[in-house]
């Protein structure tokens, strides 16, 4: 994998070890293509936006949704991910009680849904909505709105990102995703229209010789 970007992040070293495949491009730049983007899912895909003592801001990498946390009254915004032993599970009014119990992402077809969209597979959830009607009702079956943010994250700036996620696993993850899951899968594309006189030579025969004439 060539990743193309402007600075540097805490797994790019890791391209020494394994090389650089030239046809595997990831090109940290930028988000032109940002939404807002539709899912049809009656639950949010990546969850959901409340202000508390912590903020939480959903994180995309390639398959994975991360639940990144910062502190509403610091600044600068601290990022972090919260393992077993972080504060804010000895304090159960700053997070929901079930987060607990939950491993700090998950795995989401409609991650992978996204990052196709977008081209990328890291990048923030800006915002995420339900459109409603007249009624005040969910317009549809689950019509969900994702918007995703411009500027792509610098995961070694997330404290405890780099411990969580090592930085050889993290390469080889994004490595696959880019060169295996970013495109459709092959049995989602149409069939080839080949032509009879191509079939027949792949078989054996002749065109001119091996038919009788009418």
């Amino acid at each position: 994998m060539i990743v193309i970007s402007k600075f540097t992040d805490y797994y790019d070293q890791v391209a020494h070890t394994y090389g650089k495949d030239p046809l595997i491009r990831y090109e940290r730049l930028e988000i032109k293509n940002t939404g807002p983007f539709e899912f049809r899912s009656l639950m949010a895909p990546f969850g959901t936006f409340r202000s508390s003592d912590y903020g939480k801001r959903p994180l995309i990498v390639g398959e994975r949704v991360y639940t990144v946390f910062y502190k509403l009254q610091e600044y600068p915004i601290k990022y972090f991910l919260a393992d077993a032993s972080h504060e804010m599970f000895d304090k159960p009014s700053h997070v929901r009680r079930h987060y607990r119990n939950e491993p700090y992402y998950f795995k989401s077809s409609y991650a992978i849904e996204l990052c196709r969209l977008i081209g990328q597979p890291v990048f923030w959830i800006e915002n995420s909505w339900y459109e409603f009607d007249k009624d005040r009702k969910i317009k549809g079956r689950g019509e969900h709105f994702i918007k995703v943010s411009r500027n792509p994250p610098i995961l070694c700036e997330i404290a405890n990102f780099a411990k969580l996620y090592p930085a050889d696993q993290i390469y080889q993850d994004l490595s696959h995703v880019m060169g295996n899951l970013m495109h459709n899968p092959p049995d989602d594309n149409p069939p080839v229209q080949v032509d009879e006189k191509v079939r027949w030579a792949k078989k054996g025969f002749d065109a001119k010789t091996s038919f009788r004439g009418k």
